[in-house]
Protein backbone atom coordinates (compact mmCIF):
# COMPACT_ATOMS: atom_id res chain seq x y z
CA UNK A 1 0.00 0.00 0.00
CA UNK A 2 1.35 3.62 -1.42
CA UNK A 3 1.51 6.90 0.67
CA UNK A 4 -1.52 8.04 -1.77
CA UNK A 5 -3.17 4.98 -1.11
CA UNK A 6 -2.81 5.42 2.94
CA UNK A 7 -3.93 9.25 2.90
CA UNK A 8 -7.21 8.25 0.56
CA UNK A 9 -8.28 5.77 3.61
CA UNK A 10 -7.13 7.71 6.41
CA UNK A 11 -9.10 10.87 4.51
CA UNK A 12 -12.18 8.64 4.26
CA UNK A 13 -12.10 7.69 7.77
CA UNK A 14 -11.90 11.02 9.00
CA UNK A 15 -15.02 12.62 6.54
CA UNK A 16 -16.90 8.99 8.04
CA UNK A 17 -16.16 10.20 11.83
CA UNK A 18 -16.88 13.84 10.92
CA UNK A 19 -20.25 13.16 9.20
CA UNK A 20 -21.37 10.85 12.72
CA UNK A 21 -20.39 13.33 15.53
CA UNK A 22 -22.11 16.22 13.49
CA UNK A 23 -25.55 14.19 13.16
CA UNK A 24 -25.14 13.23 16.57
CA UNK A 25 -24.96 16.98 17.63
CA UNK A 26 -27.56 18.14 15.00
CA UNK A 27 -29.99 14.99 16.85
CA UNK A 28 -28.94 16.82 20.03
CA UNK A 29 -29.49 19.88 19.39
CA UNK A 30 -33.24 18.52 17.89
CA UNK A 31 -33.99 17.46 21.40
CA UNK A 32 -33.21 20.78 23.18
CA UNK A 33 -34.88 22.91 20.70
CA UNK A 34 -37.95 19.90 20.94
CA UNK A 35 -38.10 20.24 24.46
CA UNK A 36 -37.76 24.09 24.38
CA UNK A 37 -40.92 24.13 22.54
CA UNK A 38 -42.76 21.75 24.57
CA UNK A 39 -42.22 23.93 26.88
CA UNK A 40 -43.03 26.88 25.25
CA UNK A 41 -46.27 25.29 24.45
CA UNK A 42 -47.38 23.75 27.76
CA UNK A 43 -46.95 26.34 30.28
CA UNK A 44 -49.13 24.94 32.82
CA UNK A 45 -47.11 22.10 32.76
CA UNK A 46 -44.60 22.79 35.80
CA UNK A 47 -47.70 24.84 37.52
CA UNK A 48 -48.82 21.55 39.61
CA UNK A 49 -45.24 20.68 40.63
CA UNK A 50 -44.63 24.35 42.20
CA UNK A 51 -47.98 23.91 43.59
CA UNK A 52 -47.28 20.87 45.45
CA UNK A 53 -43.64 22.11 46.46
CA UNK A 54 -45.07 24.64 48.45
CA UNK A 55 -48.23 22.33 50.20
CA UNK A 56 -45.65 20.28 51.42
Amino acid sequence: MNSAELFGLMATMLLIFVTFDLARSMRAEEQRLSGLRESKHVPWQSTPRIIERGER
